[in-house]
Parts: structure tokens; sequence; C-alpha cells
């Protein structure tokens, strides 16, 4: 069964019995129109579907379709605003600015006759007006002979109008006194819906009427007197088409329901021939072309009755073969063509990835029906990943409003990561709101995410709910381990909306992101701004050992001079520091040692963070590194943090002072043994002070008795000690 790719309703077919068949479309749900002209001959001779489609001339119509006409070397389609013939391939304008066009019919020299309320134009080939006629009112069927000499119009009471060619044009028939009238009855206070002039078995010619009150009329074109065709076996269906030509014996009525009855070429009374076509029958036309005969293996001209219709938003063509007794009655359905999405069906799985762009290519001029299509296209399990996202493509380039929902529908469900993203990102060329990014960053795939990241950087700089998207993104706590890189883009691209620290800060908070944002707030030279800084004070208090060392390794950084001094003397921090700075690309050699001297001042900040901390790690750190240096101004901070409020910062400073010999060292520490309301703390001052006189003086002083007591115990053996030495 051939397929085309035509869609939309089939509402006018025309012919002049050749091998051309001229079909007008419509299209509900785009609203769209469109001509055809369908080479049949190259149509059911085609050895491929590719080269049966390039039998089909295609033209879409600027204003609705009324018509389309035939003649025998002229094809036309009526709109609602001009006349488009058919010309060098292609239809072109050859009468525009018209109007109210209700009737229109080609006679078999190419003109053209158009009713226009209660006027008619025949128009000549090339649209220049032959003619006019003032009708009795607005027609509403109309019949012209195969001869062009008799054209008969009907009315909504029943009456038929005939007129003859005479020299001067088209005339009505007069009937002065004689038997018979012009305008004539024919259907009695019901309107004449169908009307055809045809040559009857006596060759004389005469009209056939069909109208509302669902009788079959008939009269001679010069006797003009109406008499019942048949009183039986009549359309119960609206009739849709009178087909009629010379080459049958018989005249063919169509009527809506799918009933084709078939009228002896007499004007006894017969019961006509009825065979079931296609259903919602729209219209219909004989026509006749070469097919090979397979048994005789030769070229064969036939006779068809092509009908469209069908149940479904698509056409169907079915073609009726006659009966081999030249009879002119209908033998059976022999041929059928499908559109639309019968078409997409039957050729979408086809092997070839050329062939499946190709219907891609074609469905997408198809409007708003067969979006669904091209999502299934995308979604299609096994589909090439170039042909998905031709489909995508496709979808966004109709310009449609509900492209939009289309491409949300292949964002959420391609099993293609790559088509996902192309539907992202035409998503959002089409939607300016959150919308899509919103759903972007919702998706599981990483390269949406990734995609949607990049857009969310566009838009934020002139959007707040974009940046607000991005930040969420950034602080986003669902982040899987395999997506880091991901959430590093997030705040990468943050950060680059205006290079302010606080985007750095945000990951900060996220534990995916810690490490990387605080070694990015050095890398980015942030350490000296005082957001940074109050941030990096909360992050030595944290609770997790690792993010308050790397907070500390950071800090060390600030200070240049000290970070060569401690790394020189720590080869651990040197391997870390070196981590934060290349990001572990390059591990230069551990620096040599420095003086003390040089890097005191650096250090007694940093000591003065690291004691503030409420943890063991970093204020132990601390006094190592204030006893390293084993000065003033690093002792300095010592003797401070023993005045803290909190025991362990006061244990660490006196761990730390113990290991320097330093008079202000021990100062620090008598203080300690003296005063400390901690008594673990007291002793542990006590035995950091050398032993000597002045050492238990002090502690006899004190208020409290357990270092009284050792102090006399102290004494006691320092004396002992003293004696045995002499």
């Amino acid at each position: 069964m051939p397929h085309l790719p035509l869609y939309g309703k089939i509402n006018s077919i025309s012919s002049s019995g050749s091998h051309l068949l001229t079909t007008l479309c419509f299209d509900l749900e785009s609203n769209t129109h469109i001509a055809h002209i369908i080479n049949l001959q190259k149509v059911f001779g085609a050895s491929s579907q590719l080269d049966r489609e390039q039998a089909v001339t295609s033209h879409t119509l600027n204003s609705p379709g009324v018509q389309s006409l035939s003649s025998k070397n002229n094809q036309y389609i009526i709109t609602e605003s001009e006349v488009l013939k058919y010309s060098d391939g292609a239809f072109v304008s050859i009468k525009d600015g018209l109007s109210n066009i209700s009737l229109s019919e080609c006679m078999y020299n190419g003109n053209i006759i158009l009713v226009q309320e209660e006027q008619v134009s025949i128009l000549t080939p090339n649209g220049a007006l032959a003619q006019t006629i003032e009708l009795r009112a607005e027609a509403t069927s109309m019949a012209i002979s195969e001869d062009n000499r008799t054209l008969a119009f009907g009315f909504i009471d029943g009456f038929v109008e005939v007129f003859k060619q005479e020299h001067s044009g088209f005339q009505p028939v007069k009937k002065d006194g004689a038997r018979g009238a012009n305008p004539l009855v024919m259907h009695k206070n019901a309107a004449v819906t169908s009307l055809a002039i045809v040559r009857y078995d006596d060759n004389r010619e005469w009209m056939f009427s069909f109208g509302e009150d669902r009788k079959a009329m008939q009269a001679h074109t010069e006797e003009l007197i109406a008499s019942e065709r048949a009183s039986t076996g009549l359309h119960q269906g609206l009739v849709k088409a009178v087909i009629s030509s010379s080459a049958l014996e018989r005249l063919h009525t169509i009527s809506h329901d799918g009933e084709a009855k078939s009228w002896v070429r007499s004007n006894t009374k017969t019961r006509p021939a009825t065979e079931s076509v296609i259903k919602n029958v729209t219209s219909a036309a004989f026509v006749r072309f070469d097919m090979k005969d397979t048994k005789r293996q030769m070229m064969q001209k036939r006779n068809f009755l092509v009908v469209s219709g069908g149940s479904k938003a698509d056409g169907t063509l079915e073609f009726w073969s006659f009966a081999d007794d030249d009879s002119g009655k209908l033998a059976k359905k022999e041929l059928q063509i499908t559109t639309g999405m019968a078409w997409f069906d039957g050729f979408y799985k086809n092997e070839k990835e050329e062939t499946r762009r190709h219907v891609i290519d074609t469905i997408g001029n198809w409007g708003i029906r067969f979006l669904d299509s091209l999502v299934n296209i995308a979604k299609r399990k096994g589909e090439d990943e170039k042909v998905r996202i031709h489909a995508v493509d496709t979808i966004y380039n109709t310009g449609l409003a509900a492209a939009k929902y289309k491409l949300e529908k292949v964002v959420k469900s391609s099993p293609n990561r790559k088509t996902r993203v192309a539907a992202l990102d035409h998503y959002a060329k089409v939607d300016s709101t959150v919308a899509p990014l919103e759903l972007g960053l919702s998706n599981n795939c990483k390269e949406v995410f990734s995609k949607t990241l990049g857009l969310l950087g566009e838009r934020s700089k002139e959007n707040n709910e974009a940046r607000t998207l991005l930040e969420q993104a950034v602080t986003r706590t669902s982040w899987k381990e395999a997506e880091r890189d991901i959430a590093r883009q997030a705040i990468d691209t943050l950060y680059g909306l205006d290079n302010e620290v606080e985007a750095l800060l945000l990951g900060v908070d996220n534990p995916l992101l810690e490490q990387y944002a605080m070694e990015e707030v050095y890398r980015k030279g942030h350490l000296g701004d005082s957001k940074a800084q109050s941030h990096f004070k909360l992050l030595l208090q944290d609770d997790n050992a690792k993010t308050r060392q790397r907070a500390q390794d950071i800090l060390f950084l600030k200070y240049p001079a000290l970070a060569t001094f401690a790394r020189s003397r720590d080869e651990s921090l040197h391997h870390r520091l070196c981590n934060i700075e290349a990001k572990g690309k390059s591990y230069p050699e551990q620096p040599s040692k420095t003086e003390a001297s040089s890097v005191s001042t650096e250090a007694k900040d940093l000591v003065n963070q690291l004691m503030a901390a409420p943890h063991p790690d970093l204020s132990s750190y601390a006094t190592r590194l204030s006893t390293s240096l084993g000065s003033n101004d690093t002792l300095a901070p010592l003797l401070i943090f023993m005045s803290s409020d909190d025991a362990q910062v006061r244990t660490n400073a006196i761990h730390g002072l113990v290991n320097v010999v330093h008079d202000y060292a021990n100062s620090g520490l008598t203080k300690a043994f003296c005063t400390d309301e901690v008594s673990t703390i007291r002793q542990l001052a006590f035995d950091g002070v050398e032993k000597s006189v002045q050492k238990y003086r002090n502690a006899l002083a004190s208020r409290y008795q357990d270092i009284r007591k050792k102090a006399l115990d102290g004494l006691s053996n320092f004396l002992e000690e003293e004696v045995t030495t002499e």
C-alpha cells in the first residue's frame, strides 16, 4: 500500500481524467491549507518510496482553500482570496483580491467559473475576466457540461437556472410560452445540493440533481421539464460528488456516509447499483493513467474512480476500478494511498539513517499534531544519536508555541544524554522563564545539569530568579561523589558572575565543594577579604578535624614567609600546601630552613587565630609553632591564652610554654600554677618550671593547697639533692 507525505484532511480532489490528481488538504490543529499535485502514474510505478514522494508537488496556501479544479491542461486551487494555477512545478497566483467565493468550477478549455454571492465570474486560464453573469439568488450548486456549452446553477429554494453558450457568451435559456421553465423547480422547497450535466444513452443532455429532500431528479437541458430519476435505492447521506465522464457508461454519486451509487446513463427510473466506499467522503474524481499489467508485462491504461475521506485526522484515497464489461459499474477497491500518520508509521521504520532524517524533515512542516511523533523519535530505543538530535532540532525549528512542551518531554525522558542536552538548549531558547532551568537542575543527567549551569550563568547576569537557582545549585547537598566536577562547575559559574568571595563561601558550606571552595578562596586572592577571614575563623571551630586542618593550611598561605618557615620543618604540611597551590599538579622540593626572627610577626597573628579555636589539635599546633620560633612575639599569644576561659586552651598554652627554655615562658607558667582554678593545669604548669628556690617560694605563696604541698615535697627533694651534690 503506497503512503504519501501529505497531512491533513483531504477536502477536495480534482482531475480531468488524466494521471494528474489535484488535492486540497486542511490540518485543523495547525490551521494549515496545503495543495498537492500527484502524478499517479509515477506514484504507482515508482521503485522506491523516495521516488514515489518525488511524484508529489506541494504548496502551502496563504489563505484558506475552497476547492481544487482541473481541466485537460490546467490545475487550479481556489482560495478565499485568490486563484492559483499550477505552472512549471509550482502554484502561482493568477487572480487575487477575491472574496466571498462560494462555488467554483473548471471548464474543459481551462476557463474558471467563480460564484460570489449573486454574481458569476468567468476567468480565462490567465486570470483575465471573460464574462460576468447575474444570478437570481446566491447559488448552492453548479454544473458545466463536458462540451462547455451548458451551465446550470441550483438554488436554496429548489430552483435550477440553465445558461447556454452563445456568440456573446452564456445566456439564460428562454422558454417563452413553451413547455418547461427556466428557472425550473427541481426540488420543491429544498435546496439543490448536487448538480451535474450528463449525456444519456440517447446522447441527449440532461441535468441530474440531488436535493435536501433526498430526491434524485433530472431534466433535459432544452426541454427543462423536471422528473424523478429514481424513487428507491437513494442516498441517505449528503451527496458529496457527482462524477460523470464520456468514457463511462454510468455516472456515479458518492455520499458522505460512504455509499457510491452507479447510475445507468438513461432517463428511465432505474435503481442504482450501490457499493460501500470509505466513510466520511469529502470529494471524488475520475482518473486515468497507465499501470503495468503484471500478467502481460506491459503498460495498460486504466480508469479509476478515486474517493477521498476517512475517519482520522489524515486523509485516505481509495481507487475503485470499473467492471470489465465496460458497463461503468464499480468493481472493487484496487488501490489505496494513505497519508499523514499512516505514511509516518509505514515509512519511518526504514533502517537507513538518511531515510529517517527525511521523514523528520517532512513531518517538521506538518504542524502541532505531528510534534509527538518527533518526540517519540527522540525517545525511541536504539535510535541513532544524530537522528534523535535532528528530531529535537526540527521540533524547535517549527516555531510552534507547543514546541516547548515537547522539548520538555524530551529532556525528561530521552534515553540519550546528548539528545537531552540539545532539547534543553532549545527549550531555554523558546521559554524565557526559569522553567527550563528548574527542569535542568532536577534532571539526573550530568550533561544536562552541566548545560543548565551554563544557561544559568547567562541568565543570572540580568535575572535574579536565575541567580537564586544557581546559588541553590552551589549549596545543593544531594550531590553524589561522581558529580563532583559538575558541582565545581556550579560554583565556578556563580563566581564568574561578579568575582565576589561570597560565591566561594557558599560552596564552603557544601560538603562536596568544601575543599575546592576553601582552596579557591586562596587561589582567587580573597584570603585578605574581611568576609573570608570571618568565615575561616568559623571553619577553625568546625567539628570536623579535616576541615579545621584545611582551614589552618590555607591560612598559612596568607603569610608566605611563615608558610615557607613551617613547611621547611614539616614535610607533610609542605605537600598539603603544594596540593592547594598547584592543585596537586606539581610538588617542588621542600624549602630549606629559614630564621625564626623573620616570621615572628606573621606567626603571632596565625597563633592568635589557632589558639582561639576550641579544639586541642589547633591549639597544640599553635603552641608547637610558637615554641619553634621561641621569640617574645610568638610566646606572647601563649601567655594571653593562659587567661582563656577554656581549660583546654589553657592546657594547650602550658604545653607550649613547658617546652620553651625562656624566662618569658617561666613567668607565664608560674602565674598558672599559682592562680589557675583547675588542679591538673596548676600541676602541669608547676612541673613545667625548672627547679629552683624561687619556684618553690612562689609555689608556697599559692592559695591552693595542692601546689603548696607539691612545693614542700619538691623543696625537700631539692635540698637533699643540693646537700648530696655538695
